[in-house]
Order: C-alpha cells, then sequence, then structure tokens
C-alpha cells in the first residue's frame, strides 16, 4: 500500500509538472533562468503557477547577492523536478562557489559530456593551470566561431607567448572584442600597447576605464599634450570623480614640469593642476593630492607661503591616517615626518623621525640613515629659528642627545 501511494504521488507530481509546462507553452521563448524560477512557483504552491511569486522575484530591487540566493533556490528546485537537465547543473555551478561550485559543474559535466558550457565554466573558475585541461576540452567541442572567450581565458590563464597566441585567436575570431584588445595591450610595450588600448578606446567610445587606460598608455610614454584631451574627455563625462580629476590633474602636472622654467605656459599648466587636485581633493580628501597642489605651488608657482599651507594640510590629514592604524611601518612614519619637515613644523617632524628610527630593524639602515640626517636637519633649523618655549626647547634637546647629534657642528 505504502509503494501504491507513493507511485501515485509522483504520477500526480509528475501530471502537475505536464499541466505546468503546458501553461507555460505563450512563454517558450524565455530563458532557462525563467523557467526555474516558474518550477519554483509549481513546488511552492501546490505545483499551480503563481505569477505573483514570479512578478516578485524578477521586480525586487535587492543587493545582487540576494537575488542570487533567491534564484540558487529556484534552480534547486528545478532540479529536483528534472534531475536529468543539464543546464540547471551549469546555473547552479555559476550561482556557487568553491568546491560546491565545482562538483555541480561536473554533474552537468557527466549528464551531457559533448556541451562545452560546464568545461568552460570549470575550467574559468580553477585556478590557472588546474582550470587550463577543462578549458582546452571546452574548445576542443565549439565551433571556432563561437570560441573566443575560450581562448581569452586560456590568455589569461596561460603566461607569455602560449597566452599571446590565445590571445590574437581571440582577436582573430572577434576583432571588435574591446576586452582582448585590453589584454593584448596589458602584455605589450611601447607603440603595441598603445595601439590596442587605442583601439578598445574607439570599440567602446562610452567606455571611460578604457578611455582612461589609452591615455595613461601615452602619459606613461611621455605623450603628455596627446593625453589631455582622452583625460578631460573622461572628466567632463564623469566630474564627480575623484580619480578623473585626479588623472588630468597629474598630466597637467607632468606638462608643467616639461615646460620651460618660469614660462608663462608652465605656469597656466600648473594652476590647472592645482584646480583639478582641488577638485579632486574635495571629492575624496587625500593627502597626496594635497601633496601634489603643495608641490605645483613650490616648484612652478614659487609661492612658498601656499606651499607650506597645503604641506600643513598634507602632514594633519596623514597623522589623523597614522593615529587609526593599527600597526603602523616605519615608512608611514617617516612620510609623515617629511610632511611636517616640508611644512616648517621642525618639532613634529623630528617627533616623528625619531619614531621612525626607533620601529627600524637592522634590515632597514637606509630608512634609519635617512631619518637620523633628517632629524638633525630639523633640530637645527628648530634651534636656528629662535625659540622661546622652554618645554620644546629642553625636548629638541633631549633627542639630538638620545640620537648623539651635535648641535655646535
Amino acid at each position: 500500500k505504502a509503494a501504491d501511494a507513493q507511485k501515485a504521488a509522483e504520477a500526480q507530481k509528475e501530471n502537475g509538472i505536464k499541466r505546468f509546462f503546458k501553461k507555460l507553452n505563450p512563454f517558450r521563448t524565455l530563458s532557462a533562468e525563467e523557467n526555474a524560477l516558474k518550477a519554483e512557483g509549481i513546488v511552492n504552491k501546490a505545483q499551480k503557477y503563481q505569477p505573483s511569486i514570479l512578478k516578485q522575484i524578477f521586480s525586487e530591487n535587492g543587493p545582487r547577492e540576494l537575488k542570487n540566493e533567491k534564484l540558487k533556490k529556484a534552480y534547486v528546485k528545478a532540479v529536483d523536478l528534472n534531475p536529468t537537465k543539464h543546464e540547471y547543473f551549469t546555473e547552479l555551478g555559476n550561482l556557487s562557489g568553491g568546491k560546491e561550485a565545482s562538483e555541480y559543474y561536473k554533474k552537468a559535466i557527466e549528464l551531457a559530456p559533448d556541451h562545452p558550457e560546464a568545461y568552460f565554466q570549470l575550467g574559468n573558475r580553477l585556478n590557472n593551470m588546474n582550470g587550463v585541461e577543462y578549458l582546452y576540452k571546452a574548445l576542443e567541442k565549439t565551433p571556432e566561431a563561437d570560441s573566443a572567450r575560450i581562448h581569452i581565458a586560456l590568455g589569461g590563464k596561460l603566461s607569455n607567448e602560449a597566452g599571446m597566441t590565445h590571445l590574437e585567436k581571440a582577436l582573430a575570431i572577434d576583432p571588435k572584442n574591446a576586452e582582448v584588445h585590453i589584454k593584448i595591450a596589458n602584455r605589450s610595450e611601447g607603440e603595441k600597447s598603445i595601439q590596442h588600448f587605442k583601439n578598445a578606446a574607439e570599440i567602446e567610445p562610452e567606455n571611460m576605464n578604457y578611455q582612461t587606460k589609452f591615455a595613461h598608455s601615452l602619459n606613461n610614454n611621455k605623450r603628455y599634450e596627446e593625453a589631455l584631451p582622452i583625460y578631460q574627455k573622461v572628466v567632463d563625462k564623469l566630474p564627480d570623480n575623484a580619480l578623473a580629476n585626479k588623472n588630468i590633474a597629474e598630466n597637467y602636472d607632468s606638462l608643467a614640469m616639461q615646460a620651460d622654467y618660469g614660462s608663462d605656459i608652465r605656469k597656466e599648466y600648473a594652476n590647472k593642476a592645482v584646480g583639478y587636485f582641488e577638485a579632486s581633493n574635495k571629492l575624496e580628501e587625500s593627502s597626496n593630492c594635497l601633496k601634489s597642489i603643495a608641490n605645483c605651488h613650490k616648484w612652478y608657482l614659487n609661492d612658498d607661503v601656499k606651499a607650506i599651507e597645503y604641506f600643513k594640510k598634507a602632514a594633519e590629514l596623514e597623522e589623523k591616517t597614522l593615529k587609526n592604524i593599527k600597526n603602523p611601518s616605519v615608512y608611514k612614519y617617516q612620510d609623515v615626518a617629511d610632511l611636517f619637515a616640508d611644512s616648517k613644523d621642525n618639532t613634529k617632524a623630528a617627533r616623528y623621525y625619531d619614531k621612525a628610527i626607533e620601529l627600524s630593524t637592522k634590515d632597514q639602515d637606509l630608512v634609519k640613515n635617512r631619518c637620523q640626517n633628517n632629524l638633525e636637519y630639523v633640530i637645527k633649523n628648530f634651534h636656528e629659528s629662535k625659540p622661546t618655549d622652554k618645554v620644546l626647547i629642553d625636548e629638541m634637546n633631549e633627542l639630538a642627545k638620545k640620537h648623539n647629534i651635535n648641535l655646535n657642528s
């Protein structure tokens, strides 16, 4: 009787599935993903098609992780309904991670050994050479015209010549693939690299990441004037992006450095650089931007007052950051000390050089010696400024004594 009851239940379930797919006739063009979600409706609501559930799932504006979690549950139930559907196992792999994903892909391969998708996804997921074997199997089972993405994946996992060969094959199949041009550019040098970055930027002119990479490639080859309009295009498109403002500021900085000393064009470039550094810092506070502004005033605009002002701002920001770091390195203390030295705050500079010297290890003699020399410099500068604060004078004298600094030399 129990066996008969089980058979009856299975038959009822099967009839429910058949009725469900009959109702799905108008939706045959929908993806497997959407059909899987409709299968969830069968299980959850007595094997009846429930548009309300699907509407809730498809229209929900939640985090991607939450949507993936719901989708994964739907596929698990879809697999229960149809355990021979290899596409469902592949999708479960895509929605999972680590060993679980590998097991789903391997199950899909077991169900459909001649289908390339699970081989490709598993090969893409596995680290470096571990995935190459599966990618080659995917390549064997894929028509050449559709194999560009597999060559791209192999290009990413294989180094040197072998990887470049696969990237070039991908490019031959799909010459308008901007991603391939970027990958080839990253592995190339000089003019070849610039050309591929340019190709990617031209293929996807609205992709500001590709435009920036192209501009960087020109900038790195000291072609600053050619890079400028591209950086300008990016910042015009993304005026509230701190990095876009910083990139064009650095480009103007490089142009100023190249220009003749004291020339009007040098000052013009420097002022442009300062403006964009200011904009970047306003969007996202950065001691590097503040330091760059200070250097522009110091070296290009001959304004020491402004330079000191911005060095001080940079130093104070770095000092604030330093206090929030659990175990700051000797180099961090050195950086803060350098900024205070540039801002003419000799007392604070001395304290941070002292701390850097204390933290330096035996294999850090270079940084220790540099901090020692700078400490001597700022302590002597302190005394030359004719200080009147006895507490500070005693503190600086103690530091000089601690580090064997001869104040009379």
